[in-house]
């Protein structure tokens, strides 16, 4: 298994992942993001990506994850600020960049984006963490 979650720095809750993904780890991930949205409060998601390498879900993986995701997408945009993403190449940046926002948006509901640093992800994420908390 290849996910590490990390709840320590809530509201803004950690996830590692490798390069593996199977219908294990999808189901460990998904019962973790249930968890989440059942305290029915904001939180903000950072995922670090540690491989560079393009592995890619089976194709049954993928189809079980975006139709969680549609299932759950208005629980998600509801509650979830934001997606930040860390990528441990500038390759991976430069290419994940300019769709981060738009795909994030149309599969969760919620603002996404890429970063190259832990750092400024974070700091993405504690702003619209305060952005929500003013609007409300």
């Amino acid at each position: 298994m290849t996910i590490k979650i990390d709840e320590t720095g809530w509201p803004i809750v950690t996830i590692s992942m490798g390069e593996e993904y199977t219908s294990e780890m999808l189901h460990q991930y998904t019962a973790y993001w249930e968890n989440w949205l059942s305290r029915k409060t904001a939180f903000g998601v950072l995922i670090i990506q540690t491989s560079d390498k393009k592995a890619k879900p089976s194709k049954e993986v993928t189809q079980a994850y975006l139709q969680w995701c549609k299932q759950n997408r208005s629980s998600i945009a509801k509650y979830c600020i934001g997606i930040a993403t860390v990528v441990p190449t500038d390759h991976l940046l430069v290419l994940y960049k300019p769709v981060a926002a738009l795909s994030t948006r149309k599969t969760y509901g919620c603002p996404g984006n890429v970063f190259k640093s832990e750092e400024e992800a974070v700091n993405w994420l504690k702003e619209l963490y305060h952005k929500q908390k003013i609007a409300k």
